[in-house]
C-alpha cells in the first residue's frame, strides 16, 4: 500500500517568499532532530521540504537501537567509537522519557 501526500500548495507558496536562514531537505530522524535543536536554540528560521510526511521513509520502521558505534571496532576507528559513544548520551539527556539504555554483552571467543 502507498501514500502519496499532496503538497499544501499554501505551504509551497510561503515557501517561495519567505526569508529562510535555514532549509532543510529530510524530515526524517536527522531532519527533525536538526530543527528541533535549532528551535530550541531560538532566532532561527527553519522551512522544511520532504517528498512525503515526516518520517514517512527509513524512519517509519527503524531498528529502534541507537548503538554506541561497536561495529567501526572492526575498522579499528577508535575516534568514530568514542563519538558515537558520547552522542549515545545526547537523547538520554534532553529526552529520557523516550530513550532508555538497554545493556548488551558481547561474547567473544578466540581459538
Amino acid at each position: 500500500m502507498s501514500f502519496r501526500l499532496e503538497p499544501d500548495l499554501k505551504n509551497v507558496e510561503i515557501l517561495k517568499i519567505e526569508k529562510l536562514d535555514i532549509l532543510v531537505i529530510g524530515g526524517g530522524f536527522i531532519g527533525c532532530g536538526l530543527i528541533r535543536d535549532l528551535a530550541m536554540n531560538g532566532g532561527v528560521k527553519v522551512g522544511l521540504i520532504d517528498q512525503g510526511d515526516f518520517a514517512s521513509g527509513t524512519s517509519s520502521t527503524p531498528s529502534k537501537l541507537i548503538h554506541g558505534g561497536f561495529r567501526y571496532l572492526l575498522n579499528h576507528d577508535l575516534a568514530l567509537v568514542s563519538e558515537a559513544y558520547s552522542e549515545r548520551e545526547v537523547p538520554l539527556r534532553i529526552v529520557p522519557g523516550l530513550v532508555k539504555p538497554l545493556p548488551v554483552v558481547i561474547l567473544n571467543y578466540i581459538r
